[in-house]
């Protein structure tokens, strides 16, 4: 068992009524035992092919007696991926406080990210991938997106801002879109800033470790 890299603590108050997503409970059961991720994916589609790639390489990697999430671990299995289909999900039904402190990153396979009406800042309406972002963006250190048809990754924060109207200067705005708010912005915005204070202390550890 490694030290957690993670100064966030997992949350632990029961919400049974939540549900976790798909391969959610092993690393649930691992965040409860205190071994933390730095961090995760969660895909988002009806294909769970990469989840299930890394269940089996996560299995491979206990036989082996691997200690989760040490570098032999993430070497040999890498981070873990749980999965969500869209058409089960839906705002506030799932329980994501498994990715406190973590960096997510959502793949969006199905073109999610299109799924949107209406022209740039004058949306009317958001697609489900939207409102995943925001709900991550609750308790995750970090939330980011790959989208399919686009070469880079992307803050869901960055999505945001470019969505909304106010004052730049102030980083203070009047209008953000409906999957995202003022509060979420500046609390989501004091955990990635520990997320990359936890991640330099990380690598700072480990950096020590092999010299």
């Amino acid at each position: 068992m490694t030290s957690s890299p993670l100064m966030t603590p997992l949350p632990l108050a029961s919400k049974p009524h939540l549900k976790l997503p798909a391969y959610g409970k092993a690393l649930l059961s691992l965040r409860m035992a205190g071994v933390d991720p730095l961090y995760a994916m969660l895909v988002f589609s009806k294909d769970w092919a990469l989840a299930k790639d890394y269940a089996e390489r996560a299995r491979a990697a206990r036989q082996r007696k691997l200690a989760a999430f040490s570098p032999e671990w993430v070497k040999a299995a890498g981070w873990p991926v749980v999965a969500l289909s869209p058409r089960d999900y839906a705002p506030g039904v799932y329980d994501f406080r498994v990715f406190a402190g973590v960096c997510v990153t959502v793949k969006d396979i199905d073109l999610g990210w299109h799924d949107v009406e209406g022209p740039q800042g004058r949306r009317t309406r958001w697609g489900s991938l939207y409102f995943l972002l925001g709900d991550l963006a609750q308790w995750a250190g970090y939330v980011k997106v790959e989208l399919p048809d686009v070469p880079t990754t992307y803050s869901a924060s960055l999505l945001a801002f470019c969505e909304c109207s106010g004052n730049p200067e102030t980083r203070r705005y009047d209008q953000w879109p409906a999957w995202w708010s003022q509060t979420l912005e500046e609390g989501h915005g004091q955990r990635s800033h520990q997320w990359f204070t936890d991640l330099a202390r990380f690598s700072e550890q480990h950096s020590a470790r092999a010299a």
